[in-house]
């Protein structure tokens, strides 16, 4: 999660992705990159690392841009699938999907774009960009 500034919303991002009903303590890691934050970000940080130390990395740098800090986030990655957030996750109101090909593919999608998602792979696949297989449950 890169984070400059951020201290209004922090709490609410950390609530939306631990409120998650994958299950947070089992199957998320949570990788704090503060980007040189001047505000009341750091302290948020060290709190939630201490309220979550299995689950949560924190990692501080100088101010140099999301993609540095991204790029910084990427070696501390335990899981097998990745996802950047860059807008809050509101509870139930996202759906992650698994797709299994060679090297698997996970994809998260708005609930409320769920039919236009199904119906741009139905389209994928009557085009043979893809295999019937890969996509059974749509």
């Amino acid at each position: 999660m890169p984070l400059y500034n951020v201290e209004g919303c922090l709490k609410e991002a950390v609530d939306s992705v631990v409120n998650q009903s994958i299950g947070f303590k089992d199957n998320i890691q949570i990788i704090f990159v503060n980007d040189g934050s001047s505000d009341g970000t750091d302290d948020m940080c060290t709190q939630n690392k201490e309220k979550y130390p299995e689950n949560i990395t924190y990692v501080s740098k100088p101010n140099v841009g999301v993609s540095s800090v991204r790029n910084c986030a990427m070696r501390y990655i335990n899981g097998r699938y990745t996802v950047f957030v860059g807008q809050l996750l509101e509870r139930e109101k996202v759906k992650v999907r698994v797709l299994k090909t060679d090297t698997a593919w996970c994809g998260i999608t708005y609930k409320k774009d769920i039919p236009e998602v199904k119906y741009r792979f139905r389209e994928m696949i009557r085009q043979k960009k893809y295999k019937i297989g890969l996509f059974s449950y749509l």
